[in-house]
């Protein structure tokens, strides 16, 4: 169970970056 958060925070957190980018790239340089 525990596995399997952690690969649904990687997977949305990738996400979140992806999105993030569009609008700040700057903050996917941190």
């Amino acid at each position: 169970m525990a596995m399997t958060r952690v690969l649904m925070k990687t997977l949305f957190g990738d996400i979140t970056l992806e999105l993030d980018g569009e609008k700040a790239p700057a903050s996917v340089a941190n």
